[in-house]
């Protein structure tokens, strides 16, 4: 039974040290190659809102995302307030799963410039896919969280 738990705990760790390093990279990725990431911004906003954005409104969109991710990736690695951050991150992921399935749904989206120049080569339904996956495995760690000590000091 112990090894069974040590490798339960392993699987764990293993998903949330996944789940905090995609979002930190992602984070990075998109302050350094920003262009691509503005574009899927301004798309969005003209399509949904039918809202022409200037510059500003998209550098405060790119900096507010940027700095959320990067923050929640970093409070995650070192597993601070561990169960307010995975819920910080399920919403997160379900406003982006819902973004990439309007963007890839309307068609009119090649790249979101989430992972910068490696985003080029996912098709947008790939990204869907993947922040489902995401969501998917943020909430098997809420649904096994009483069976570990993860949740016990958050």
């Amino acid at each position: 039974m112990e090894k069974k738990n040590r490798i339960f705990f392993l699987l764990i760790n293993i998903i949330l040290t996944l789940i905090a390093c995609f979002y930190a990279l992602s984070g990075v990725l998109k302050m350094i190659y920003p262009s691509q990431f503005l574009s899927t911004i301004k798309l969005l906003l003209t399509n949904l809102f039918s809202f022409e954005a200037s510059i500003i409104i998209l550098l405060l969109f790119l900096s507010i995302t940027v700095l959320w991710e990067i923050f929640l990736g970093i409070l995650l690695i070192f597993r601070i307030r561990i169960k307010k951050v995975l819920w910080a991150f399920l919403m997160t992921n379900i406003l982006f799963t819902i973004v990439s399935y309007y963007l890839a749904y309307l068609n009119k989206l090649t790249t979101c410039g989430c992972l910068g120049p490696f985003s080029a080569q996912f098709y947008p339904y790939h990204l869907f896919m993947l922040h489902f996956f995401n969501a998917f495995l943020i909430i098997s760690l809420f649904l096994f969280k009483h069976k570990s000590r993860l949740f016990s000091f958050s």
